[in-house]
């Protein structure tokens, strides 16, 4: 019975398989049972895996649609989550990364005033807020909003217009 204590103490989300002999008495029927428990909640886990990346690709062709509408041709569009975390842009983003792309990834350190505009509009939600920032060379003016909540997911807009000259 410790045996199998220790081997279920030992099961963890990155390790969910038992660890245990079979044997075949009512002790192995039980780790028999608990195994089966882990392969259904294993299997459970991947397909909640699966929807999330669905509902992230069927979100990207959604922002895609939305943005294609809304912002001026010419101008760059950022969609990012409540970690500053980049979910879809209207242009091409020239980093190879592995794993989430950061809006400091984009923007260094040195540009203060978009961190501080996007920082702004998350803490004052649907307010659109304005700043000048500098991409590619070119003089741009910032605009920032944060979208009300939906159902836990967080979601901001950055929309980067050039500067028009006179």
């Amino acid at each position: 019975m410790e045996t199998l204590r220790d081997s279920v103490d030992a099961v963890s989300l990155n390790h969910l398989e038992l660890n245990y002999d079979s044997r075949s008495d009512e002790i192995g029927e039980v780790a028999t049972s608990v195994s089966a428990l882990l392969a259904k909640i294993k299997e459970e886990i991947k397909g909640m895996e699966n929807v999330e990346i669905m509902s992230l690709e069927k979100e990207q062709k959604w922002w895609k649609t939305i943005l294609a509408v809304t912002v001026p041709r010419g101008s760059r569009a950022l969609v990012i989550d409540e970690n500053n975390n980049i979910l879809y842009t209207n242009f091409e983003l020239n980093i190879s990364k592995k794993g989430p792309v950061h809006l400091l990834d984009i923007f260094d350190g040195r540009q203060q005033s978009i961190i501080q505009v996007v920082g702004e509009a998350l803490e004052n939600p649907t307010k659109v807020l304005r700043g000048n920032v500098v991409n590619k060379n070119v003089n741009c003016v910032v605009k920032a909003v944060q979208l009300p909540d939906d159902a836990g997911k967080n979601r901001a807009i950055l929309v980067l217009e050039p500067e028009k000259t006179l």
